[in-house]
Parts: structure tokens; C-alpha cells; sequence
């Protein structure tokens, strides 16, 4: 499609090469996973999962529209850059309703697609129903499914004040798994940033404990395929941003498990946490979720988004702020055929 004067098309590497603005834009962006929309998230997503997708990126004076098509048996699929989880918001920008008009109407015209998914855009938001809205005007009938849960806590009052919205039952066992660990010598080490600079022996580390946890049996973790390529990319991409969270747990030097995540402004972001499946009645995975909870508080960090929900995010958080997911069949919109 042809650029105008007021919209300009990219490929994935001119987006790359405008990232800080691109990633400015998403952090002004209201109430979407900042993190999961910037560029460390959806770069690597791609990379590991869609590495042979289209670009359809618009930059507009009003910030991004940054989708991709995907081929997907034969179906052509117009998506977010990240569509894996569903985090990612397409639209970039201090106020994403212009952004939504400029999409409606290019997207409109586009005769190239069969398939239209648009996610990441917060269910309580004024403008989930303005994107529905203006799409409808476009001929794009939009569905939606169930949206996805997405998790957080808040960390005013530092560690008591945290303590504080948990259950009893969660704050005794708690401390009772606290004591034994200290018993057994258990340590929590933050990894300073000078160690950091050590790429490689982080990646390792953090690969070796993966190996012993319960995920490596199952093949639902980060050692192998598309998401080892993810986690890495990320991972390598938050150690070059100076980002990086990470807090291992160690006993007589040897690791044990590990908790990471992107500490952006006064916002962490989790990303993993994984241990050494021989310790799982130690309740170590709680413990080093606190051990960066404390970290955290101790820093005046104010917010933790655990992000789309598993069992165990609902005890951690109170506060849960569903993303929508959209979705268009062209067969079922008022517009041109698919060229083909």
C-alpha cells in the first residue's frame, strides 16, 4: 500500500531502527501492557514464532499501527506483532483513537487479508468500543471472544502493605516456607548489574536451572524451539537495556531457581520464574516471588504485573485489567474479495 504524506510504511528493520521512539510512544500509551507492547516483546515474538511474516506498520503524527500478516494454512491472517498471548496493543500512541481511524480505513482498502485479529486493547478502556465502532463504519465486522485476564499487584506500603492484601492462609505459609529455608541456608541473591554485563554466563545460568525444573519434563519451558528463541531474544534484550531483574536462589554455590523480569520506571514487569523440581515442597517458587517483592519495595518500585493468567497469579495480585481480543472474517464483512 502507498504511503501519504501524513502516513509512512516500514519494514520490521526501519521499525527496529526507530525503536526508542516507537517504545516512548508505547509507553505513553493508556492502560495497555507497556512493557509487552515495545519492541523487547514483540521483536522476539516474532522472531521465534513468525520470522517469515509481513510487515504492515504505519507511522502516523500520531504514533504506530504495527501489524503483520501471517500464513496460516493458506489463510491470510492481518495480527498484531505479537499474537501469541495476546498482550501486545497494535496501537502506539498517547491517544489511540486517531491511530484506530487511520487503521479502519487502510485496512479497509487492503484487499490482501482474510483474517483480522486486534488485541491488547484494555476492556475498561473508552476506546475498546470506539475501536469496534469505527471498524463496523469501515465495513470490518468485528467478535469478540473471552478476554484474557491480566494480572497485578500493587506494592504501595512496601512489603507490610503488600502482606496486607494477601489471605492469612497465604502470609502463614509463607513464612513457614521462609523458616525452613533459612534453616537449610537457602540464600536469595539479586544479580547486580556489573554481573550483568556477563551476558553469556546469565543466559547459562538461567538455562541450567531450567533444565532441573518440571517444565523441561513436560517441554513446556524455555529450553528448546520456538520459545528458548523467545526467552533469549528477550532476555538478551533486556541485559542490553540495562532492564533486567533478576534474583536466583542459591544454596553452598550451587543454583537453585531463578525469578526475571523488566523493571521499567516504577513498574516491573515478571517474565520467569522457574526452580529445581526436587524443591517443590520447599515452596520455592512463593519464595522467590516474594525475595522480588521485597527487592522491589525496598527500590520504591510501586506496580508488578505478573501478566495472563495462571492458577498461582490470582493469590500474588488484586488488580486485574482484561485485554480484549477482536476478530474479523472477511467472508463476513462489507468489503471488496480477497485479491488473489
Amino acid at each position: 500500500m502507498r504511503a501519504t504524506r501524513e502516513t509512512a510504511w516500514l519494514s520490521f528493520e526501519e521499525l527496529a531502527a526507530e525503536d526508542a521512539l516507537f517504545n516512548e510512544m508505547a509507553a505513553l500509551t493508556p492502560g495497555i501492557d507497556h512493557y509487552c507492547s515495545s519492541t523487547s516483546w514483540v521483536f522476539s515474538a516474532r522472531e521465534a514464532f513468525h520470522p517469515d511474516s509481513e510487515p504492515w506498520i504505519a507511522r502516523t503524527p500520531h504514533g504506530y499501527c504495527a501489524f503483520q500478516k501471517v500464513e496460516v494454512r493458506g489463510t491470510r491472517v492481518l495480527c498484531p506483532i505479537e499474537a501469541v498471548w495476546g498482550l501486545a496493543t497494535p496501537f502506539v500512541g498517547p491517544d489511540p483513537r486517531p491511530l484506530i481511524s487511520t487503521f479502519a480505513g487502510l485496512a479497509a482498502r487492503d484487499s490482501d487479508w482474510d483474517y483480522l485479529l486486534v488485541l491488547g486493547i484494555p476492556q475498561t478502556s473508552t476506546w475498546m468500543p470506539y475501536t469496534q465502532r469505527v471498524l463496523a463504519e469501515h465495513g470490518i465486522r468485528v467478535g469478540m471472544d473471552s478476554p484474557l485476564n491480566r494480572w497485578s499487584a500493587s506494592l504501595e506500603g512496601g512489603t507490610e502493605g503488600f502482606l496486607a492484601r494477601r489471605s492469612p492462609k497465604m502470609r502463614s505459609s509463607l513464612r513457614r516456607d521462609l523458616r525452613r529455608s533459612r534453616r537449610l541456608g537457602i540464600d536469595f541473591e539479586r544479580v547486580p548489574a556489573e554481573e550483568q554485563r556477563d551476558v553469556d554466563r546469565i543466559v547459562e545460568r538461567i538455562y541450567a536451572i531450567e533444565w532441573k525444573s518440571w517444565k523441561a519434563e513436560g517441554n513446556d519451558g524455555i529450553v528448546s524451539g520456538p520459545m528458548r528463541v523467545f526467552t533469549e531474544s528477550a532476555l538478551r534484550d533486556s541485559l542490553s537495556r540495562g532492564e533486567l531483574e533478576l534474583i536466583i536462589a542459591t544454596r553452598a554455590k550451587r543454583d537453585l531457581g531463578y525469578i526475571y523480569g523488566a523493571l521499567r520506571g516504577s513498574t516491573y514487569r515478571g517474565l520467569q520464574v522457574t526452580f529445581d523440581k526436587r524443591l517443590s515442597r520447599f515452596g520455592l517458587g512463593n519464595q522467590l516471588q516474594f525475595a522480588m517483592i521485597r527487592s522491589l519495595s525496598d527500590r520504591g518500585i510501586l506496580r508488578y504485573e505478573l501478566g495472563a493468567e495462571l492458577p498461582y497469579k490470582k493469590r500474588w495480585s488484586e488488580l486485574n485489567d482484561p485485554l480484549c481480543v477482536l476478530k474479523a472474517e472477511r467472508s463476513r464483512c462489507n468489503l471488496a474479495r480477497r485479491n488473489d
